[in-house]
């Protein structure tokens, strides 16, 4: 069975409606042009369908086609650069293949994948010869020419002659180029897909739509995050909706109807009237009637990354449609894994700061992030005109309770030290850690002495650990800025 990209190569490639066509001149010239030029056996222009390789040009080859088993084209379209082999006869994936030990004795080979115009790999354009041969990168620069020659023939074919009714190619191209440069030149990300929808929805003439992101669950399973959706704020109910979208962004949990369905099988999904179709399963309160209803999966490779839905286009959707759209489909995609790189690059990013500036244990900032917020609260204390408590803090025999009762219970105990510092002070206070059991706390323009006292008796309430109960008491010193007016690190030792 093949993978779902295979399926859409072979539906794309079904679409050009080129398999078992005559020969056309276009095709011959170019053919023998590389035959001549490389002074080789054999010049190919090799199509590869689900159990054959067709050849729609040939020179140097009786045969019209072979099994795709055997085919040496099978392994060039399944990359993107030129593939090579110099000697058949010494690589272990072919010297047994009939094509090399029987007629017509290969022993080079040099193909280029050939794409059709929505950027399906179809086939390649090949050279081939009886003996081992080395192929230059100039060589190789002339052989991509003519595939891409080649290429130009196809889609001058294909917009030739396809059923221009449904999608206007120009529109089409631009909107790809649209979504590419939005994508790029925005940090809105809310905005670019919205650009998309808008597009998606002046081409097909649809008035409803929505784009989302396939993504999972802990436990596995797929939902989807909407990226944009039509505003259908037409009613109390579909207002209230729209807003929460707005703000929080919306997602779909369930695979059972007509939007979640392509999540379990990957498939275009059309429905004429979602309101009277069993796969439909209701709408939000205050909907409109939707009459008709497209769902057009997006792919990286054979993952489906997110979910294109279209509704009440006048003369309703179909599967020719979805192939139109599929090079927009597939910018979409592009730009989707784009946009998850660029974040697992940002939270990468964020736990190496993170890692960096707080301590592992606690979570407080810790002394290399203190450093820095304590310039900060300096420069805020002297716009202000206010003051800087600098409070360092100490824990009374923090030695003997890990000595005793085991290095889990110390971890245990400045846990739960850093919640009760955390806790006793107001929010736009510091408190850090410096290591060992040692913390410090900032605290703003503090009114009250007594706040000092809370601290330690927040501080020196015992903590139960498993069975223990642990006994603690601590020391703070205090300096007060710009009383004593110092450095941050020389602040510190004063207090301390």
């Amino acid at each position: 069975m093949p993978g779902t990209n295979e399926r859409r190569r072979l539906a794309a490639l079904k679409r050009l409606n080129i398999l078992d066509t005559p020969p056309e001149e276009r095709f011959e010239r170019l053919i023998r042009i590389a035959k001549r030029y490389y002074n080789v056996d054999i010049a190919l222009f090799s199509i590869l369908d689900e159990e054959r390789q067709w050849f729609k040009s040939r020179d140097g080859l009786d045969a019209t086609e072979t099994p795709r088993s055997m085919a040496f084209c099978d392994h060039a379209i399944r990359q993107d650069r030129a593939f090579i082999i110099e000697d058949a006869t010494r690589d272990p994936r072919f010297r047994d293949n009939p094509l090399v030990t029987g007629k017509p004795h290969i022993r080079f080979y040099a193909g280029i994948p050939v794409r059709e115009p929505t950027g399906f790999k179809l086939g390649s354009l090949c050279i081939i010869d009886s003996r081992p041969r080395k192929i230059t990168d100039v060589d190789l620069e002339v052989l991509r020419n003519l595939a891409s020659l080649v290429e130009d023939e196809i889609e001058r074919a294909y917009y030739g002659a396809a059923d221009q009714t449904n999608i206007d190619v120009s529109h089409l191209n631009r909107a790809i180029y649209r979504a590419q440069n939005v994508f790029l030149s925005s940090d809105n990300e809310h905005a670019a897909f919205e650009v998309l929808l808008n597009d998606l929805l002046t081409l097909t003439g649809s008035e409803f739509g929505l784009i989302s992101e396939v993504l999972h669950r802990p436990s596995g399973d797929p939902y989807l995050k909407v990226g944009a959706i039509t505003n259908i704020a037409w009613s109390p109910a579909t207002q209230s909706l729209y807003q929460q979208i707005e703000r929080r962004g919306m997602t779909f949990d369930r695979v059972d109807n007509i939007l979640g369905l392509p999540l379990v099988d990957g498939e275009v999904i059309i429905s004429d009237s979602v309101i009277n179709d069993p796969r439909g399963k209701g709408l939000p309160a205050g909907h409109p009637p939707v009459n008709a209803y497209i769902g057009m999966p997006i792919h990286s490779g054979d993952q489906m990354i997110g979910l294109v839905g279209l509704a009440n286009r006048s003369g309703g959707y179909t599967a020719d449609l979805a192939e139109e759209l599929d090079p927009l489909l597939q910018t979409i995609a592009t730009l989707i894994e784009r946009k998850r790189l660029y974040r697992e690059k940002w939270g990468h990013q964020k736990r190496l700061e993170k890692a960096a500036n707080f301590d592992s244990l606690t979570g407080l900032p810790n002394r290399r992030r203190l450093t820095e917020l304590f310039e900060d609260e300096i420069r805020e204390a002297n716009l202000r005109e206010g003051v800087i408590a600098v409070c360092f803090i100490d824990l009374d025999g923090f030695k003997d309770i890990n000595d005793t009762h085991g290095h889990m219970a110390g971890d245990a105990v400045l846990k739960s030290v850093a919640q009760r510092l955390q806790a006793s002070v107001r929010e736009h206070d510091v408190i850090a850690r410096l290591g060992g059991d040692e913390f410090v706390a900032l605290l703003r323009d503090v009114e009250d002495a007594g706040v000092y006292q809370r601290i330690l008796d927040a501080l020196c309430k015992p903590v139960s650990y498993k069975s223990q109960v642990l006994q603690l008491s601590g020391s703070m010193g205090v300096t007060v800025y710009p009383v004593d007016d110092a450095t941050p690190d020389m602040l510190l030792r004063h207090a301390d």
